[in-house]
């Protein structure tokens, strides 16, 4: 008879119990929504926080009802057997190395584009030197956000810290800075590569000042036109800096003509000048990373496609008022989103208050609203990090302010 030492007997069966654990469907949830959300460098498109993809809006849209219904997790350990069978514990494992190259890429420090400070004249930040962005949760790299190339016209600077109660200047009080015209200062910073010689064009309104590696540019001040100045730069590798000041000193109920809105675009021989890239062993983990979020969509999907399939009337009725909305004129946004969510609701009352309910039908209903409300923003805004710059003295601008505070 062969005699097995408690210690060794223990030992066994705790591997076996953790092996167990790994390859639970629950721990695979917990992976998936993890490593979704986590953050990452820019260039990756599964990036994480602050999930600034539409993909990655869906799939964590998709997360939300498992983590709030006993049913559905049930439901996931269900058909995660089916689906995977004895394969969960081979997609944990990867996802784990998923989280692992995130976390390398986010320590790395690496990036895509231009990290820029934006100030506004006259007011200091909350916290820190630079006004803080959504588009930049952790504050990183000293920065209010990186952006991928300086090409801004009069209504695409996205500076969401102007939605906040420092700057609620009322219009119709003479004197009052005009919301648009908010005096502002952006400090962009980081490199570019050059295949040849190039011919550099800036084209701005307001004032600053370029600098590509030894070469610099002076921007005089420029505000009742838009200007045009070009600066050769050698090929190779340059550092890049740019400063940029806009103030018109334009104020509610003045005299005069107002001038162009703030614009500053450089701008190379084939469009907005590209920062140069990060290194290739960083992009080949953001490629890793990237297939890993579409295997985890692709689990969402298939657990998802039993509902689909049975409540299909219900989800093209939604996807037919989702289409009729996009292709409506947008007149005034808020009221819309405000009427969308009643209809979208009342739809899902009655839904969910039919003789034969059953808890599927809770679900379609909310993935309707979410849909009809998701179809609303892409028709109103041309992209998810589109910030809509709100009037002085209303609700939404106070709403806006208070969830700057939170962030």
């Amino acid at each position: 008879m062969r005699v097995v030492s408690l210690p060794a007997l223990c030992f066994v069966r705790g591997r076996d119990s953790s092996v167990k654990a790994f390859s639970t469907p629950s721990l695979l949830l917990a992976l998936v929504g993890v490593f979704l959300v986590f953050p990452s460098a820019n260039y990756v498109q599964a990036s994480g926080l602050p999930l600034s993809s539409l993909p990655e809006l869906l799939s964590t849209l998709a997360l939300l009802p498992l983590i709030g219904s006993r049913w559905l997790r049930r439901s996931w350990a269900y058909r995660m057997r089916l689906m995977l069978a004895g394969r969960i514990t081979i997609v944990a494992g990867l996802l784990c190395l998923g989280l692992v190259s995130k976390s390398v890429l986010l320590m790395s420090g690496t990036y895509q584009g231009f990290p820029v400070c934006y100030r506004a004249m006259g007011h200091e930040p909350p916290v820190g030197l630079c006004e803080k962005s959504y588009d930049n949760p952790l504050a990183r790299f000293t920065a209010t956000r990186v952006d991928e190339v300086i090409d801004f016209g009069p209504g695409d600077w996205n500076l969401s810290f102007m939605n906040s109660l420092r700057f609620n200047y009322y219009w119709w009080v003479a004197g009052s800075v005009l919301r648009e015209r908010i005096p502002f200062t952006a400090f962009w910073r980081g490199a570019v590569e050059l295949d040849a010689s190039e011919l550099i064009s800036v084209t701005y309104v307001g004032a600053g000042q370029v600098q590509i590696g030894s070469e610099r540019l002076r921007l005089s001040p420029s505000y009742d036109r838009i200007t045009r100045e070009q600066m050769r730069i050698p090929a190779g590798r340059h550092d890049l800096t740019v400063s940029y000041r806009f103030d018109d000193g334009q104020r509610s109920g003045g005299d005069g003509a107002l001038g162009p809105l703030a614009t500053f675009r450089l701008e190379g021989r084939e469009g907005p000048l590209p920062a140069s890239g990060p290194p290739l062993w960083t992009r080949l983990l953001g490629w890793f990373i990237d297939f890993l979020a579409v295997v985890s969509g692709l689990i969402l999907a298939g657990f998802y496609w039993p509902v689909i399939k049975a409540q299909w009337p219900w989800l093209l009725g939604t996807g037919v008022a989702a289409a009729l909305i996009m292709l409506r004129p947008v007149v005034d946004p808020p009221s819309a989103i405000n009427g969308y969510m009643f209809l979208s609701t009342l739809a899902a009352g009655v839904l969910v208050t039919m003789p034969t309910r059953k808890r599927r039908h809770f679900l379609v209903a909310c993935a309707g609203m979410a849909i009809v409300i998701l179809a609303h923003e892409a028709r109103a805004h041309p992209s998810l990090t589109s910030v809509l710059l709100r009037d002085g003295g209303g609700d939404f601008l106070m709403y806006e302010s208070f969830a700057r505070s939170i962030l």
